[in-house]
């Protein structure tokens, strides 16, 4: 009976070898597959490449520019707390100086670089 049993897995054992080849088959097939997936997504790529600086350009400026103009935000509300306290304008007045030659033009650039960005996106998805 131990005969039995040991040849029995030894065809068990065999069995299971016989498919080991097919999944790697399988699996040599997927990866042929992805590859060519792959070299299709690189060429559509190349062709949205000659967009891509500028875009790349442009999202680094409104990165910048947005954190610029969240950076003028809190120094508002800072600045705003010591006005309506104690009437203290020490903290306004500059921030009001800067208004029209500064802040305008920042806030100007971060609304017209999103345009620009989503106008980009527009034209690289068709």
């Amino acid at each position: 009976m131990k005969k039995k049993t040991s040849s029995g897995g030894a065809s068990n054992q065999g069995n299971a070898d016989a498919k080991i080849p097919a999944v790697e088959d399988t699996l040599l097939q997927d990866i042929q597959r992805m590859r060519t997936k792959r070299k299709g997504a690189t060429e559509a790529e190349a062709k949205k490449s000659s967009i891509s600086p500028l875009k790349n350009a442009i999202e680094t400026i409104l990165l910048w520019d947005f954190f610029l103009v969240i950076a003028l935000l809190v120094w508002l509300a800072v600045a705003l707390v010591p006005h309506f306290a104690s009437k203290n304008d020490f903290l306004l007045d500059p921030w009001l100086a800067l208004w029209q030659p500064f802040i305008q033009p920042v806030l100007g650039v971060l609304m017209l670089g999103t345009i620009v960005q989503g106008t980009l996106s527009y034209i690289s998805k068709k």
